[in-house]
C-alpha cells in the first residue's frame, strides 16, 4: 500500500494505492469493504481513493478510481454505492464551511458581527448588491472610562461590563440598526433607511441608557460613551465611512460633547492636528520654539509664594498654539513627559535662588504611574539646585477620579521624596476631598467655575462650605480664577489662603518675573 499527501486549497486529500485481489466473492467484498480502504474488484485492477483528512475518520471517501481500462464498469458501480456517502459528505462540507464563514465574522465576547463583517456589510452597501443592508449612516462608538474598570476590576469584570453594554445597545437599536463590535470597547452601528432625526434619536438613547450605572458582580461601574456619525456617501469608499465616523467620535470625546456629525470642518482640524503633532515632535527634537512662563500665585497679604511654571508653544507657520491644545497634542503622540521635565528644568535654578517660594508643576495621572517619570522628575530638579520639598505637583480632578486607586502607591512615593501633591480644578468632577487627604493630597486649587457662580449667584455659601472642609482636613486652599477686585474680595472671605489670576498679571517670561517678585514682596513686607 502505497501513502501520498496532497494538497489544494479547499482540504486536505488523502489517496491511497491499493492492490485489488482477484477472487469470485467481489461483490460481497465490495459491499463489505465500501468506504474502507480494501475495495475488492473482478480482475487485475487498482484504485485509489480519495477522502478529505475529516471525511476519512468516518469512513466517507469522496472518489473512487481504477487504474484499468477494462474496470470502468466496476468503477461505475462503485461510485454508484458511494453517491448517497457523496451527498452526504457534501452536505457536511457546506455546513461546516458556512459555520467557519459566520464564525470569522462573529465576536465571540457579544455575540455581534466584528470588523470584517463590518468591511462587508459596508462594501456590500455601497455595491448595491441585491443582498445588501440599506445603510444611511455609520456611527463608532468608544467607552468612556473603561480602562480603569479593566485596570482596578481586572479583564474578566472588564468582558462582562462589555457584555451588558453589548445588551443596552441592542435593546435600542432593534429592527433599526445593526450593531458590531470592533474591538477592545469600540463598537460601530450601522442605521437601516434611517433620516438623520432618527439616528441622531437612537444615538441620544443608547447614550442615555450606557450613563445608566452597571452592577458587575457586586460592584457598581459607570462608564460614558461618545458617538460619532458619518453619513454613507457612495461616491466614497467605505473606508473613508470609517473613518469620518471616527474623526466623529474623537470630536465628540474631545470636545466633551457625546454625539458628534461628521463635517467637513473636521477635516481640516485633522489635517492641522497631524501637521502640529509633526510640528511638536521637531520643536523638542531641535529645542526651538518653546518656552517656559510663570504664574504669580499670592497669599492674601499680598506677597507671591508660589509660581506656577507654564508651557507655551510658538510655532513660525501657527503662531502662538493654545496651551490647552498643545496639551492635547503632545498627550497624543507621547510628549507629556517631555513638556514636564522641559518646565521643571527651565524653573528649578531660578526658583531656587528665591528663597520661600515654591515652584507648581503640571502632571498627570498616567505620568506618575510611571516610575521612570518620577525618576527623571525628581533627578531634573536636584540638578538644577531645587529640593522638591518645594515643589508641588498638581493633578486635574478628574485624573483622581480616573485613576484613584492607581494612584495611591506613586503618591506615597512622590510624598516620602517631598513633594507636596495637590488636586488643581477641583469642583470640576466628584472627587471626594476625605479621599483625597487619604492618598496623600495637601493641597487644593478651586476650579474657576465655583468662584464665578458664587459672583454670579451673589451667594458664596458653596465656595465657603467647600473651602472649609478642604481646611479642616488640613489643606492649603488656592482660589483660581480672580480677574477683578470684586472676585478677590469673595474668596478672600470665604477663607481662601492663596489667590491666582489675571488680576494679578498674565504668565510672563522668566527674566521680567524674578525682578517682579522682588518689587512685590518688598512692597508687600513695607
Amino acid at each position: 500500500m502505497h501513502y501520498v499527501d496532497a494538497i489544494n486549497s479547499d482540504f486536505v486529500r488523502r489517496a491511497y494505492a491499493v492492490d485489488m485481489v482477484l477472487e469470485q466473492r467481489s461483490l460481497a467484498s465490495l459491499l463489505v469493504f465500501a468506504g474502507s480502504a480494501m475495495v475488492a474488484l473482478t480482475g487485475v485492477a487498482q484504485a485509489v481513493l480519495f477522502s478529505s483528512t475529516d471525511a476519512f475518520a468516518d469512513g466517507i471517501w469522496t472518489q473512487l478510481i481504477v487504474m484499468c481500462g477494462t474496470s470502468s464498469c466496476a468503477t461505475i458501480f462503485v461510485l454508484g454505492l458511494l453517491h448517497n456517502d457523496l451527498d452526504k459528505y457534501y452536505a457536511q462540507i457546506l455546513e461546516r464551511q458556512e459555520e467557519a464563514q459566520l464564525e470569522a465574522r462573529r465576536d465571540e465576547l457579544t455575540g455581534f458581527g466584528n470588523r470584517k463583517a463590518l468591511i462587508e456589510c459596508l462594501s456590500d452597501a455601497r455595491s448595491d448588491l441585491p443582498t445588501a443592508e440599506p445603510v444611511s449612516y455609520l456611527g463608532i462608538m468608544d467607552l468612556d472610562h473603561f480602562k480603569n474598570i479593566n485596570d482596578t476590576l481586572g479583564h474578566e469584570a472588564g468582558d462582562a461590563l462589555l457584555q451588558q453594554v453589548a445588551e443596552r445597545i441592542q435593546a435600542v437599536a432593534k429592527s433599526k440598526a445593526k450593531v458590531y463590535r470592533l474591538g477592545g470597547d469600540e463598537f460601530a452601528v450601522t442605521f437601516l433607511s434611517c433620516k438623520l432625526k432618527e439616528v441622531l434619536r437612537i444615538c441620544s438613547e443608547i447614550r442615555s441608557r450606557i450613563l445608566d450605572e452597571f452592577l458587575i458582580g457586586q460592584t457598581q461601574a459607570l462608564v460614558g460613551c461618545s458617538i460619532g456619525i458619518a453619513k454613507t456617501d457612495k461616491r466614497y469608499q467605505e473606508s473613508e465611512w470609517l473613518r469620518r465616523a471616527d474623526m466623529a467620535m474623537y470630536k465628540a470625546k474631545n470636545g466633551g460633547v457625546g454625539i458628534a456629525f461628521f463635517d467637513k470642518s473636521m477635516e481640516l482640524e485633522a489635517k492641522r492636528k497631524t501637521e502640529l503633532s509633526l510640528r511638536l515632535t521637531r520643536a523638542f527634537e531641535e529645542k526651538e520654539n518653546l518656552s517656559a512662563k510663570y504664574q504669580a500665585i499670592f497669599s492674601t497679604d499680598k506677597r507671591i509664594v508660589a509660581v506656577e511654571a507654564l508651557f507655551r508653544w510658538f510655532d513660525p507657520d501657527f503662531g502662538m498654539i493654545a496651551t490647552d491644545e498643545a496639551i492635547k497634542i503632545a498627550r497624543q503622540n507621547r510628549l507629556l513627559d517631555q513638556i514636564s521635565l522641559f518646565v521643571a528644568e527651565k524653573a528649578a535654578a531660578t526658583v531656587s535662588e528665591a528663597a520661600d517660594l515654591a515652584l507648581c508643576v503640571n502632571v498627570e495621572a498616567i505620568q506618575l504611574l510611571d516610575e521612570n517619570f518620577t525618576r527623571q522628575l525628581y533627578a531634573c530638579l536636584l540638578e538644577n539646585g531645587l529640593d522638591p520639598i518645594r515643589v508641588q505637583l498638581e493633578i486635574g480632578e478628574a485624573d483622581f477620579v480616573e485613576y484613584a486607586d492607581q494612584l495611591v502607591s506613586p503618591l506615597s512615593r512622590l510624598v516620602e521624596q517631598g513633594f507636596t501633591i495637590a488636586v488643581d480644578n477641583f469642583g470640576s468632577s466628584n472627587a471626594s476631598l476625605t479621599h483625597l487627604k487619604k492618598i496623600g493630597v495637601k493641597a487644593v486649587k478651586f476650579d474657576p467655575s465655583i468662584l464665578q457662580h458664587a459672583r454670579e449667584s451673589d451667594n458664596p455659601t458653596v465656595l465657603k462650605a467647600k473651602t472649609n472642609l478642604a481646611k479642616s482636613l488640613d489643606m492649603v486652599v488656592t482660589c483660581k480664577g480672580i480677574s477683578d477686585k470684586v472676585d478677590e474680595d469673595l474668596a478672600m472671605s470665604a477663607g481662601c489662603e492663596c489667590l491666582q489670576g489675571f488680576y494679578y498679571g498674565r504668565p510672563d517670561a522668566i527674566s521680567s518675573f524674578t525682578t517682579h517678585i522682588e518689587t512685590i514682596n518688598s512692597m508687600a513686607a513695607a
